[in-house]
Parts: C-alpha cells; sequence; structure tokens
C-alpha cells in the first residue's frame, strides 16, 4: 500500500503543475467563445437595424397626390421592396443555418410561393438563379436593390440624390455584414486550439481521481465529481457560444442551448418591414401643407 501511495503522489505532484494551467487556459478559451458569441449577436442585430433604415428611408420618400396620400404606385413600389426585403432575410439565414436549408431548395421556394409570399415571376427568377448555382440569397439583394432604383425612376419613389446615396450605402452595408456573418463561422476557432483545449481539460480529468486519492482519500469521490462538473462544464458552454445558431450536431443532444433564436430575427425583421409604410400613412395631414396651426405654434415658439 505505502508503495502504491507513493506512486499516486507522483501523479498527484503532476496534477498539481496541471491544474492552473488547465485552469487559465479554459477560461481563457471560455473569454475568447464568449466575445465571438457576441459578435455574432451583434452583427446579425446590426443586419436587422439596417433592414428598418431602408424601410424608414423608403417610406419617407413615397410620392404623394396632391391631397398628401400615398400615391397607389408608390404603395405598390413599398410592398413590393418590403416583400424582396423579407425574402432576402429569409434566404440568407437558410443559408447561413443548417436546419433551414431546405428553403432555399427548389421545394423551399415552391414553398413560398404557395403561400404567395413570392410572385410568379419572382419564382421563377429563382429557380434560375438556383439552377445555375448562383446563390439565391444574392438574387434577392439584388431584386431589393433594382425594385429601389426603378422605383425612384419611375416617380414612385422621390428619393434625391443624397438620400440616394445613404440608400445604396446602407444596402451595402447588409450586404458587408451577411458576409460577415459566413466569415465568422469559417473563422470562429482554429481547430488545434480546440483540441489543445480539449486535452488538458480531459488529462486534467483523468489524472483527477488517482492525484487526489492521496491527498482526500474517499473525500476525493465528491471532489472528481466537482472538477469534472466545472471543467467540462466550461469546455462544452465554450463550445455551444462558438456555434450560437446551433449549426453543429454535436449540440442537437442538448435540451437547453447558448444559441439565439434565428426565427426572432426573421419575425421582427417582417414587422419593420410593414411598420415604416403604416407610418408614413399616418403622416399629420398638417405636415403637408401650411396650415394656421402650424402656423400659430411656430409664432409661438
Amino acid at each position: 500500500p505505502g508503495s502504491i501511495i507513493w506512486h499516486l503522489e507522483l501523479i498527484a505532484g503532476v496534477w498539481t503543475k496541471l491544474s492552473p494551467l488547465t485552469t487559465f487556459v479554459a477560461t481563457f478559451f471560455l473569454n475568447s467563445a464568449f466575445n465571438y458569441w457576441r459578435d455574432f449577436y451583434w452583427t446579425a442585430r446590426s443586419i436587422q437595424g439596417r433592414f428598418n433604415d431602408v424601410q424608414l428611408i423608403v417610406s419617407s420618400y413615397a410620392a404623394r397626390d396632391r391631397n398628401g396620400a400615398i400615391k397607389e404606385e408608390a404603395k405598390q413600389a413599398l410592398d413590393d421592396v418590403a416583400r424582396m426585403q423579407r425574402i432576402f432575410h429569409q434566404l440568407f439565414w437558410s443559408v447561413a443555418v443548417k436546419r433551414f436549408n431546405s428553403l432555399h431548395s427548389p421545394e423551399g421556394l415552391s414553398y413560398l410561393r404557395s403561400f404567395r409570399l413570392i410572385t410568379e415571376s419572382e419564382y421563377d427568377s429563382l429557380i434560375e438563379v438556383t439552377s445555375n448555382g448562383l446563390g439565391v440569397h444574392y438574387a434577392a439583394l439584388l431584386f431589393l436593390t433594382s425594385r429601389i432604383v426603378l422605383a425612384k425612376k419611375r416617380g414612385e419613389i422621390e428619393l434625391d440624390t443624397a438620400a440616394s446615396q445613404m440608400l445604396l450605402d446602407k444596402i451595402t452595408t447588409i450586404r458587408g455584414k451577411m458576409g460577415r456573418i459566413a466569415d465568422l463561422f469559417d473563422g470562429r476557432m482554429p481547430m488545434s486550439y480546440v483540441h489543445f483545449v480539449n486535452m488538458l481539460v480531459s488529462t486534467l480529468i483523468f489524472l483527477s481521481p488517482l492525484a487526489l486519492f492521496p491527498i482526500l482519500y474517499y473525500w476525493s469521490i465528491p471532489a472528481v465529481g466537482i472538477l469534472t462538473l466545472f471543467y467540462k462544464g466550461i469546455l462544452t458552454l465554450s463550445l455551444m457560444f462558438l456555434d450560437p445558431v446551433d449549426n453543429d450536431a454535436y449540440h442537437s443532444k442538448f435540451i437547453e442551448s447558448t444559441g439565439f433564436d434565428v426565427g426572432v430575427l426573421v419575425r421582427e425583421v417582417n414587422a419593420g418591414s410593414m411598420r415604416w409604410a403604416g407610418c408614413a400613412s399616418a403622416l399629420p395631414k398638417s405636415y403637408l401643407k401650411p396650415s394656421k396651426e402650424n402656423e400659430d405654434m411656430n409664432t409661438n415658439y
């Protein structure tokens, strides 16, 4: 027994030196993974914000008749822009999130058409793009931009030069942010770094029963359980932070996840696509032509 304890004490010496290194590396890895998750989250939110900017600008510049009401052709243009914005956003996430990949397939596009979320001509164009392997979300962004440009030429949306430039800047920002989402997936963490952290944690936990027995004896049993819970928990939580939309099959067995619900982003963008046009239709009539009420208020001010 004495010889066995002596050998276990040698293992305990190695474990004692390995423990601080593993603690530092694992906690640093967790912090880096959380920073990645937060960067991914705010990039997705900034995409949503730029969509709202686009709708705010086009709705504010919608053409109006002599009575101040939005013209029918302008309403149609706003409806088209809002619909293409919703479709573009949904198709983008269907590419980025694996469980939604079926949406940008011919069957998925047919599903969108059956619910009249896209028109027949838009469906035909997207099918053509799909067959050519050009990417339906890229095509939807082009359709959105082209519809705004055509609306300006037809006088449906009366954009001036400054507003046009700002609008195009918002659209290109959306494209850049969506490209950043793909880049974040590709460069989230070097695989060798992940393997190194996993090796450290696994080695520490594997040696813990042998290393703690000479120190704690039978109390080493609950101690090993506590160490396993925290160290493996840190590693698992880090890996979940590195998968913000639950693309990795490894996390499918977890009931709870740190991934955020992409469906919430889609629903919020859908609501925002209709919000600004509705507000533009409710513009106070006193804003459209001078009135005695406005003159009195300006005088008092």
